[in-house]
């Protein structure tokens, strides 16, 4: 008889394969995370995905019912504009993406949201998720945790829509993190170079997080998950409160919106 340390063991090694191609296996290689979609970002700075029970089974079918949900505009699950992930729609031979089109380039994306035939869902950034201050690389925090949240509430409606069962795993990837500062946080907190709330520089090459699930979270759920990979993030540079949290202002005690741009390039 299976035991259920056996089964979870069975899923992880299920999911554990599918992220292999992707490159999302091990964080210490010089091209984590590059592999599948996420090649077509020249500077891949993040990249998110939902993988489900079963990644290797195409239950998606890309007609023309399926366009007509996907081309639709969907607001955030926080107030403020609405994220743009790109003006572009292509099927690809794995997944329907959303991106923008980088100098008018075959295949060279700066930022994409995805939804593949599996029934996974991923979104990468290149500039869009980092900056640069004085030669250095600045994560920018708010921007990965909005986006991460938007990707979370709207994978409810792949569940729905296409009948999905779980558990799920959630990965959050960060590319070349190390000596890199964490900017973009919330009214309060301390950007880089703006004194003695300076964090440290984060000593990891490259980060990875996942995450289980076995009912897919929603509402407040879906902001939990997003917030304990802002959590994450946040640990990573020595940070022991949420600085996607704000200090002051008129969003004092909530994520702070007013700093999520929620736009390419």
């Amino acid at each position: 008889m299976t035991t259920g340390e056996e089964v979870l063991e069975l899923r992880r090694a299920r999911w554990r394969r599918a992220r292999s191609p992707l490159l999302l296996a091990d964080a210490t290689s010089s091209d984590f995370a590059r592999g599948g979609l996420a090649g077509h970002v020249a500077e891949l700075s993040v990249r998110f995905i939902v993988l489900p029970a079963d990644p290797e089974r195409a239950v998606v079918l890309f007609d023309e019912d399926f366009w007509e949900w996907w081309r639709a505009e969907r607001d955030n699950p926080f107030p403020g504009q609405r994220t743009q992930w790109g003006y572009s729609r292509s099927p690809t031979g794995e997944a329907a993406a959303i991106h923008d089109q980088v100098r008018n380039q075959a295949w060279a994306w700066g930022t994409y949201l995805a939804v593949h035939r599996s029934g996974a869902l991923e979104f990468g950034l290149g500039r869009s998720g980092v900056y640069e201050w004085r030669d250095q690389r600045v994560l920018r925090l708010i921007e990965v945790v909005g986006r991460v949240w938007c990707a979370v509430d709207l994978y409810g409606d792949v569940v729905d829509r296409f009948g999905l069962q779980g558990p799920w795993e959630s990965s959050l990837a960060l590319r070349e993190t190390k000596d890199a500062q964490l900017g973009n946080v919330a009214q309060g907190w301390a950007e880089p170079g703006e004194g003695a709330g300076d964090l440290l520089p984060c000593p990891e090459s490259n980060l990875l997080f996942t995450r289980e699930a076995e009912e897919w979270p929603r509402g407040d759920a879906a902001r939990a998950l997003a917030f304990e990979f802002g959590s994450a993030v946040d640990e990573s540079w020595g940070a022991t409160q949420p600085r996607f949290i704000a200090r002051r202002g008129p969003t004092e005690g909530e994520f702070d919106y007013q700093m999520f741009r929620g736009a390419i390039g």
